[in-house]
């Protein structure tokens, strides 16, 4: 079986050199608001780091043609909200599947094709082989990831994780007795496998602030940092407070607040801790990919039930590719929608049916945590990771780039 292995210290130099990249800066930097870059930021790292376990190309060139496309086509991907213009589609693909289904699953599909030998145009068999040697691949590649704050970085860089270490305890204990406290895990060090969530977490920095300096009426400005935010929702929440505190305890909190906030929203770097992890698996079957793919072939019937009854051959071979789903030859299937593209080359539904299965099956099961992951981590036992145990990802915070670069451009244009 010709899998890619990926060490934790290339995937550390991979996900540096993603924000290396002058194209995912420019996507994240220009967004037209913090929450927007910090989106992009993080859909861009997922996406190529899926692309990165399912292939093992860690490629500079392939980061470049990726973050092209995205720059160009991922905003035109929109969730349809009207249901009687929205375009009629038998598998149903959130915007970050079409996008992917577009511009980096033949990608993949073409890595597969050239170690497996296999040849174009592909059967049915050829995609559930293709499916399942990708399941493969990364279930052979997992990881666990800590995400943190970049004021931390060189600490945890020279010590490792300990959750003993952790800092401000005596201004968190002044918060939580006066503002009250969050429902942080306290004293809990978490890992989360390697999905989305890891390029989230960190961005704002320590979750148990943010919390604690959280009031619903304060909106965010599209450009306003860190520092600016937190602080306004400390105010705000000690202002909701009123006549319950002394002016003593206001200040209290206050100081206590802005020493958290000096501290952390003075760096505009994030760590990635990670981890490789035990490895999956690996199921070289194809029952449980066949769901995947074909499943939806027999629920296809009432969309094109018009297309059917005006054309007897098609509807006989279509009603064979239905009977054969449950057996393990699908030339039937195979044959009908050959013939579809054939005869109606026009027709989007049915010929667009298996490329959207294709991309429905890779991304929900052979990419794992592509489309969902346990994003609430993990907890290590003693709550410490020693420094060998991990390598370090040391990544630009989104939510900085996209400020300074707005206030640049304010600067250029007065």
């Amino acid at each position: 079986m010709n899998i890619t292995k990926i060490s934790k210290e290339a995937l550390a130099d991979y996900l540096e050199r993603i924000f290396q990249n002058e194209t995912v800066i420019r996507v994240v930097s220009s967004s037209p608001a913090t929450r927007l870059g910090r989106g992009n930021f993080e859909r861009i790292a997922h996406i190529l780091n899926s692309y990165a376990r399912a292939t093992g190309d860690l490629s500079d060139t392939s980061i470049e043609r990726i973050a092209l496309s995205y720059e160009q086509y991922y905003d035109t991907y929109k969730e349809s909200t009207n249901s009687l213009t929205a375009p009629r589609e038998l598998v149903k693909l959130k915007p970050i599947q079409k996008f992917f289904r577009d511009h980096v699953m033949d990608l993949i599909i073409g890595n597969h094709v050239q170690k497996l030998s296999i040849q174009f145009p592909l059967k049915i068999n050829d995609m559930l082989m293709i499916l399942a040697h990708i399941n493969a691949q990364c279930n052979s590649n997992q990881f666990l990831t800590h995400t943190f704050p970049g004021a931390l970085i060189g600490q945890i860089d020279a010590e490792g994780l300990d959750i003993s270490r952790e800092l401000f305890l005596k201004e968190y204990s002044v918060l939580a007795k006066i503002a009250g406290d969050s429902p942080f895990k306290k004293g809990v060090l978490c890992v989360c496998e390697l999905s989305e969530a890891t390029f989230g977490y960190g961005t704002i920095g320590p979750e148990r602030f943010t919390m604690i300096a959280n009031d619903p009426s304060c909106k965010r400005e599209p450009y306003e940092s860190n520092m600016e935010f937190y602080k306004r929702n400390l105010v705000a929440v000690l202002d909701r407070k009123g006549d319950q505190l002394t002016p003593e305890e206001r200040a209290l909190c206050l100081h206590a607040g802005d020493s958290i906030a000096d501290f952390y929203y003075t760096n505009n770097q994030v760590g990635v801790a990670i981890i490789r992890a035990k490895d999956g698996k690996v199921d070289m079957t194809v029952d449980n990919k066949k769901s995947y793919l074909l499943g939806p072939l027999q629920a296809m019937k009432f969309s094109i039930s018009a297309f059917l009854k005006a054309d007897s051959e098609i509807a006989e071979l279509y009603e064979r590719a239905v009977a054969s789903v449950k057996g393990n030859d699908y030339s039937a299937i195979d044959e009908f929608f050959a013939q579809c593209q054939q005869k109606y080359p026009e027709n989007k539904i049915v010929n667009n049916f298996l490329r959207d299965s294709m991309c429905a099956a890779m991304t929900q099961l052979s990419l794992s945590n592509f489309m969902q992951s346990y994003a609430d981590g993990y907890p290590l036992p003693d709550g410490r990771l020693n420094r060998g145990a991990f390598s370090l990802a040391i990544l630009p915070n989104p939510i900085d780039l996209v400020v300074n670069y707005h206030m640049r451009n304010d600067e250029k244009a007065r």
